[in-house]
């Protein structure tokens, strides 16, 4: 666990779990009770190949796609099974020529209002 200064309650300390093939990135992903905030650290091809992750609440989608805004660069978002309030939402944007990307992931109610969703 990581301790920051200065960050809120829910901040304070960091998940942090790596997803280097399937079975890692569905703990990561679906393993939701008690955590508000994790990182991520996952493989690129593992996030490209694997369009959602079946969790116990559903399926959680993931997206990858180059940003049209920034050629050259991935955005990668994951979102928690529709209607999953408790599932973490996960955001990621990276040089498209690494071999892995840090996903900052959110417990889903706690998110903005404007985030739109892939589901």
């Amino acid at each position: 666990m990581i301790a920051g200064a200065g960050m809120s309650a829910h901040a304070q300390q960091v998940n942090l779990m790596t997803a280097y093939n399937q079975q890692q990135l569905t703990r990561a992903v679906c393993m939701d009770a008690g955590t508000t905030s994790k990182i991520i650290i996952a493989s690129m091809d593992l996030l490209k190949s694997t369009p959602y992750v079946k969790c116990p609440r559903g399926n959680a989608a993931i997206c990858f796609s180059e940003d049209p805004k920034d050629p050259g660069h991935a955005l990668v978002n994951i979102d928690p099974p529709k209607g999953s309030g408790k599932g973490l939402d996960c955001d990621a944007k990276a040089d498209i020529g690494l071999s892995f990307v840090a996903l900052n992931c959110l417990e889903a109610s706690m998110e903005a209002k404007q985030h739109k969703k892939n589901y």
